[in-house]
Parts: structure tokens; C-alpha cells; sequence
């Protein structure tokens, strides 16, 4: 059942401006030679094709994407109509034929509505060409041509309709799939860093409860940072800091029994190497069963290295891979020798 919610208003009054060119036929019904009934009951013909011709144009409802049967729903009544005027007015109906060709046009792709298009007009000229004279063809001729650049024109705005709505919905994907990518980045890692310190906690807690607490403390406020992360990569907001991550990796290796070597330049400042440190760090304690971890940051280049069990060599990072990527840098894991630990590199 089609509602009022199935159409589109901007659409509809975009639609209704064309109205206008109903002037056209109503004009030709005017000084046509037929009876008052006949003028009558073409005019009434006319008037009825506008709502039919917006509502075509405005339509959005569960049809719209099913195009031959959108096709039917509009463009039967429009032929309908076409035909019962040509009964009062004969060829000079051709006048028609842009309304056709725009709301076959708007309500199917234009590998489809070319077809329809090109056969109404052609069915049309066969009409004209045995019951019109050499008048009726001209006009045919000429209004034929208008049908076919307005169905062009209209099949233009459906396409560039299509490509925005396309480049919206790419766009909201983009965002959606970096919100994820970050948030499992920012969980990745907390988490990790969390599960660390909860066991060193636990071990503590007996035979140095000074140090036990301290590390719940920690905890608290490890927590309660990455829920503000996560907030922020929410709200498109979060741009972690090269420090703050030195920090937290420095705190979270030695949580896991890993010891950190780390010379870092302190006036870099790079979002890029901060979310690099982070995955990488996390994979040193989640994989690498390593007990030292040499961290070095430069303005080019950071580099993670452990002494663990080490990858083979050309393993990447996936999620950490999307990120250099996006910044055109280069991102290089691999281990030196077999199972002597792993090098994480990032250049810029």
C-alpha cells in the first residue's frame, strides 16, 4: 500500500516546477477542433497527468528499487493517459512525450530507461507517421527530440543522485570502520595492560601490600583513561600523545616482567608513532615471551625491538598496517635472526 511517508518532498516540489510545461498541451487541447465534451475531457486528462508525473519523480517507497515494477507503477498511468488524450487530439499528443521520458528517466537506471524511453518514441513515431501529415511528423520530430534530452538530463540527476548517495554511505563506512579499528586498538591494549597488572596485584598483594595497592591504583586510573579513550575514538575526538604513550608502555612492561630500554627524542611529538608504540608494545607482551624491549624514537623512525620468540620474517600488523598506510609511511616487522626477537620499524 503506498503512503504519503513512500514520497519524497523536497523531490515533489523539485517535480511540481515542471508543471508548468502542461501549459503545452492544454494550450493545443484549447484550439483543437473538437466538440466542448471532447475539450473538456482532454483537459481533465492533462490535469491528471501532473499528479501522476510528481508523484513518479517523489516516489520512494518499497518499489523504488525494483525498477520494472516502479516502471510499471508510474509510467502505465502516464502511457494511460498519453493514449486516451491521443484519442481527442491524435499526433499532436507528442507533446506528452517529455513527461514520459523524464518520469521513465527518474524511476529507472538509465541502462533501463533508455530502452523504455527509445521505445515509447519510436511506438510513438509509428503512431504519427500513419494517422498525422507531414505537420504532425514535424512536430513529432521535434518534441521527440526534447523527450530524448530531457530523459538524458533527468537520467544525469539520477546518476549524480546515486554517486552522492554512494560517496555518503563510503563515507559512513570509512568512519565506522575506523571507529572499530580504533576502539579495538584502544581495548587491545588497555585490556592488556589491565589483565598485566591485575595478576602482578594479585601477586603482591601477600608479600608487599604496599606495592600491591599501588598497583591497583594504577588500575584504576589505566581504566578509567581507556574509557575515555574509547569516549573520544566514539566521538571522532581521540589523538593519543607520544608521551603519554612512552609512559604507559614503560608502566605496562614492567607489569608483565619485561624490561624496557627507552630513548626516545622528547621533542617529537607524532600521533602516528604514539598509535604505532601502542599495538606494538601490546603484541611484546601479549607474543613475544620476551624479557627486554628497546624502544627508539627519532623525527623519522620509531622501533620497537624485543628479545622474545620472534615472527617470521614479512608479518605485519594488521590494524597497525591500516594506519601507516592512511599516513604514507612504511611500516617494517621482522625478526634479524630466527627466534632472536622481533623488530617493529616505522618510518616517515
Amino acid at each position: 500500500m503506498i503512503t504519503r511517508s513512500d514520497f519524497d518532498r523536497p523531490a515533489a516540489r523539485s517535480a511540481a516546477v515542471w508543471l508548468f510545461f502542461l501549459l503545452s498541451p492544454a494550450l493545443i487541447v484549447a484550439v483543437a477542433d473538437i466538440s466542448p465534451w471532447q475539450r473538456a475531457m482532454s483537459l481533465i486528462l492533462v490535469g491528471l497527468t501532473g499528479p501522476v508525473f510528481v508523484a513518479g519523480h517523489s516516489y520512494r517507497g518499497p518499489l523504488y528499487e525494483r525498477e520494472w515494477a516502479n516502471l510499471a507503477l508510474w509510467l502505465t498511468p502516464l502511457l494511460l493517459l498519453t493514449a486516451a488524450l491521443s484519442w481527442f487530439i491524435g499526433p499532436w499528443t507528442a507533446t506528452m512525450l517529455p513527461f514520459v521520458t523524464s518520469v521513465a528517466s527518474s524511476v529507472a537506471r538509465f541502462r533501463y530507461s533508455a530502452w523504455v524511453n527509445l521505445a515509447v518514441i519510436v511506438a510513438y513515431g509509428v503512431y504519427v507517421a500513419f494517422a498525422g501529415g507531414p505537420n504532425a511528423l514535424l512536430f513529432f520530430g521535434f518534441m521527440a527530440t526534447i523527450a530524448a534530452i530531457v530523459g538524458a538530463q533527468v537520467a544525469s540527476l539520477r546518476i549524480n543522485e546515486e554517486r552522492a548517495q554512494l560517496s555518503t554511505e563510503l563515507r559512513l563506512a570509512h568512519q565506522r570502520e575506523s571507529i572499530s579499528r580504533d576502539i579495538h586498538d584502544l581495548l587491545g591494549h588497555s585490556l592488556t595492560a589491565i589483565n598485566v597488572k591485575s595478576s602482578l596485584a594479585l601477586k603482591l598483594l601477600d608479600r608487599d601490600p604496599q606495592r600491591a595497592r599501588q598497583e591497583v591504583e594504577e588500575l584504576v586510573e589505566l581504566s578509567r583513561a581507556a574509557l575515555d579513550d574509547v569516549r573520544a575514538a566514539v566521538y571522532g575526538s581521540h589523538t593519543p600523545t607520544l608521551a603519554r604513550e612512552l609512559s604507559s608502555a614503560t608502566s605496562s612492561l614492567q607489569a608483565a616482567g619485561i624490561t624496557p630500554q627507552v630513548d626516545a627524542d622528547p621533542d617529537v611529538e607524532s600521533p602516528l608513532f604514539a598509535w604505532a608504540l601502542r599495538e606494538a608494545v601490546t603484541n611484546v607482551i601479549r607474543h613475544s615471551r620476551a624479557d627486554a624491549c628497546r624502544i627508539t624514537v627519532t623525527p623519522q623512525r620509531l622501533m620497537v625491538a624485543d628479545n622474545g620468540v620472534g615472527i617470521q620474517e614479512g608479518t605485519a600488523l594488521s590494524s597497525l598496517s591500516s594506519h601507516i598506510d592512511a599516513a604514507g609511511a612504511r611500516l617494517r616487522v621482522s625478526s634479524p635472526v630466527a627466534s632472536t626477537g622481533t623488530v617493529v620499524e616505522v618510518t616517515v
